[in-house]
């Protein structure tokens, strides 16, 4: 018989929602993207905490063909996400 404290669990859902519900059922910890969060009831915002410094991140790129027909797209999410302001990589 396998010993259970050490056998990894993983578990795969389709919506972050799903999780939240399994943490809120379970008293359960889980790993959020902040957008996510937005719309936590206050119960479930109270129990929020932050990670400490250094603090994990993800890098989104975007890369397009020169003659890319969408531009105004391009600049829209460069706006939203990157502040407006070019990146080195956008060279």
């Amino acid at each position: 018989m396998p010993n259970l404290a050490k056998t990894p669990v993983r578990y795969e859902v389709g919506s972050i929602q799903t999780l939240i519900d399994m943490a809120d059922s379970s008293e359960g910890i889980i790993i959020l993207p902040r957008l996510a969060t937005e719309r936590l009831n206050p119960q479930q915002q109270a129990k929020l905490r932050a990670f400490a410094p250094p603090k994990p991140a993800r890098e989104v790129s975007l890369i397009t063909v020169q003659d890319f027909p969408r531009k105004k797209t391009v600049a829209a999410f460069k706006g939203n996400y990157f502040g407006g302001g070019a990146r080195p990589s956008d060279n």
